[in-house]
């Protein structure tokens, strides 16, 4: 093999172990939220079965959490980030 596609097969090796660096801890998260909290505390990296197992259930509670649901809280930031931006534009543009 030309020194050409060794780097570049390097170059990959790279890539590849910095990629599955950054989309562990992704994984680990949605791995983690299928499991129960007590589960989670003391069986952090294993894979949710058995009773661990709580299926859909924290997210159902996620999204119907107490008087503040998920989907008044994605309102809020909408509002914010498009009243931030609109200002953001105003100012600058009359910087600029």
């Amino acid at each position: 093999m030309n020194s050409a596609k060794v780097r570049l097969n390097i170059i990959t090796a790279i890539l590849t172990v910095v990629t599955i660096i950054h989309v562990s801890p992704i994984f680990m998260v949605l791995m983690n939220s299928f499991k129960a909290n007590t589960y989670v505390k003391t069986h952090t990296f294993a894979f949710p079965t058995g009773d661990m197992f709580v299926g859909w259930s924290n997210y159902i509670k996620g999204f119907t959490f107490g008087n503040y649901p998920i989907i008044k809280a994605i309102g809020y930031s909408a509002v914010i980030t498009v009243l931030s931006t609109v200002l953001i534009l105003l100012c600058t543009s009359m910087a600029a």
